[in-house]
């Protein structure tokens, strides 16, 4: 299920060239994770868990959470329909290395089976028996473009050492193979993709607004392409979700360097 270092990286710069913009841009729909209610976003509830890393959690990220929130903005000042996209607030910015259970399947396999005080502790108790990786250098991705996926929008991250890529795979293999993990009804659905979600698309767009956007996304790629922005993952850990703007940590729960 997951890319070849090659492959992966090939995937990203693709997902960021214009052809690759436009392509998505076609295939664009509401999220309907959220709702524009007396002027302000609203959350729909979406409860789950997931194993990040949160941009926020090491100050070696301000620069890159600086960056995004100026990029987040520049990019809804420009729209001609800025309610198309609710925002993400940067507190929520995070990069998915497992998912685990999430809306009906949390409600099914977790909460109706009377597991919802014990669940997160299960799932993170795996943690010590992955192998741990030798200590090396901090692992980092080099964020490379905005690319639009489905139903929001995000900045794609590669990786400039192929180690790094395989020190995320090394987790989400160990993880994933787990018997306690497969147990909970746990399952790999979809290969790594490293991005941050900046906004989520919460109305249909017509084709004058679907040109427009991709225009616009071009353009801030060329501008990005002149940056080096780099976002450093220094562990993974659990966090919660009512909705998808929101991570709350478990401070007590083991996380993995990565």
């Amino acid at each position: 299920m997951e890319l070849s270092f090659a492959a992966y990286q090939e995937r990203q710069l693709l997902e960021i060239s214009p052809a690759g913009v436009a392509a998505r841009a076609a295939k664009l729909r509401p999220a309907e994770q959220f709702r524009y209610q007396d002027g302000a976003w609203v959350p729909n509830p979406y409860v789950g868990h997931a194993v990040v890393t949160m941009v926020g959690s090491t100050p070696a990220n301000a620069p890159l959470v600086s960056a995004l929130s100026s990029l987040q903005k520049s990019l809804l000042e420009r729209l001609a329909s800025p309610r198309t996209f609710c925002p993400l607030p940067a507190a929520s910015f995070h990069q998915t290395i497992a998912n685990t259970l999430s809306a009906d399947k949390h409600q099914r396999l977790v909460v109706d089976r009377g597991l919802g005080a014990e669940y997160p502790a299960i799932v993170t108790n795996t943690f010590s028996d992955i192998p741990a990786l030798a200590a090396r250098e901090a692992l980092t991705m080099r964020m490379v473009g905005l690319s639009l996926f489905g139903t929001a929008l995000g900045l794609l991250g590669i990786f400039d050492r192929e180690e790094g890529f395989h020190r995320v795979l090394h987790f989400r293999d160990h993880f994933y193979g787990d018997g306690r993990v497969a147990a909970l009804g746990i399952q790999r659905t979809r290969p790594f993709i490293g991005h941050i979600t900046l906004a989520y698309v919460e109305r249909e767009l017509d084709d004058a607004a679907r040109a427009q956007l991709v225009d616009l996304v071009i353009s801030i790629n060329r501008e990005l392409a002149l940056q080096n922005l780099h976002f450093h993952l220094p562990a993974a850990e659990l966090r919660s979700y009512r909705h998808l703007a929101e991570f709350t940590p478990f401070p007590s729960l083991p996380q993995f360097r990565l």
